[in-house]
């Protein structure tokens, strides 16, 4: 099915296209703008205690899916550099970060950046 500004798809569902997929799940619900974007609204929020507990293996699933994006990023940047630091001397390196600057994953490139990335982004979020 073609999904078409205004679409309202209730979970759960997933939405498959040429280069990503997406999991729509239960209690929520993905709203298709009129841009192509894919909004995804929850719609019954539990409130229950917060714990720190967390699921082992979907702690494992997004740590290698975070880990793999950080990755394909290395290899996109590679393959489509002008620069010579990056394309022949790999003089990179591809990270994730969260809404307030802290690391959530890295790929394995040079050390020494990412032990300066997250204060850098830190630092633009301020300023």
């Amino acid at each position: 099915t073609k999904l078409t500004n205004g679409h309202v798809l209730k979970g759960p569902s997933i939405i498959i296209d040429g280069l990503s997929t997406i999991v729509v799940e239960p209690d929520c619900e993905a709203t298709i703008t009129t841009s192509g974007d894919i909004i995804i609204n929850i719609l019954n929020i539990r409130f229950g205690g917060v714990g720190i507990e967390l699921e082992p293996i979907q702690l494992s699933i997004f740590s290698h899916r975070f880990m793999s994006i950080a990755e394909q990023m290395g290899r996109v940047l590679e393959r489509t550099a002008i620069s010579t630091n990056i394309k022949e001397r790999l003089d990179f390196s591809c990270a994730l970060f969260g809404p307030d600057g802290g690391l959530v994953s890295n790929a394995p490139h040079i050390p020494v950046h990412l032990g300066s990335m997250q204060e850098a982004v830190q630092f633009q979020l301020k300023f």
